[in-house]
């Protein structure tokens, strides 16, 4: 095994490095701006693949998802507070802190030292090899991990499902972001049904935190 990598559940975690790197992106939307410096001051593990229904499985007892003709789909279906009982439920069980990441954790992590629009460059008719979008899903969740991964090891950061974020949602980056409506949620990734350029690594959106769609799953950090 990667001297990078601890298996949980059968799951692997990969182990992400503190850094710096320029979260947001001129060149998408304004949500996306202003560009600023973000400093990771702490290592983490984070999931290689989103939260497989395998795994929801062994620590809930239950499989919420609208697709479910595979354990290797990524769990979907659930809200934000439902993705936060199951960090709970898990980290108890393997005695660590699970949480979800936070945006500015889900990009660093997506952008794997990289600054182009996407985590493999800036070309993005090479979409269909790192992802599960609009063009190539055949209208579904597909199993974690088929699609090449980024530099850090880390499959399905873009399409498949979007990811469920610890943050509250901020319309922008201002120096003091403020919330723009309680109780709702960044998300991040984009989906099965997404378009390509919403597999940019800094494309970001939310969601309310009660509301649950077979579009959204989560992936977790186990704190170090």
């Amino acid at each position: 095994m990667n001297k990078l990598q601890k298996k949980f559940f059968d799951e692997s975690f990969v182990l992400i490095p503190s850094g710096s790197f320029w979260m947001g992106s001129d060149n998408g939307l304004p949500l996306e701006t202003p560009v600023h410096k973000v400093e990771i001051d702490k290592d983490f593990y984070l999931a290689s693949t989103p939260t497989t229904q395998r795994l929801w499985r062994s620590v809930m007892g239950n499989n919420p998802s609208h697709f479910q003709s595979g354990d290797l789909l990524p769990v979907e279906n659930i809200t934000w507070h439902e993705a936060c009982e199951f960090c709970e439920k898990f980290g108890k069980s393997i005695g660590k802190i699970v949480r979800l990441p936070t945006e500015a954790e889900w990009e660093y992590s997506c952008r794997a030292g990289t600054t182009t629009e996407f985590y493999w460059g800036d070309e993005s008719n090479a979409t269909i090899d790192y992802a599960w979008f609009d063009l190539n899903s055949m209208d579904s969740t597909q199993p974690v991990g088929l699609k090449k991964p980024n530099n850090f090891g880390l499959y399905d950061m873009v399409g498949n499902v979007w990811e469920w974020c610890l943050d509250l949602w901020a319309s922008d980056y201002s120096q003091d972001p403020v919330p723009s409506k309680i109780g709702k949620r960044s998300i991040r990734g984009g989906a099965w049904d997404m378009d390509v350029f919403r597999c940019r690594s800094a494309y970001r959106s939310s969601e309310g935190e009660e509301i649950s769609t077979k579009k959204i799953g989560f992936r977790v950090v186990i704190e170090i």
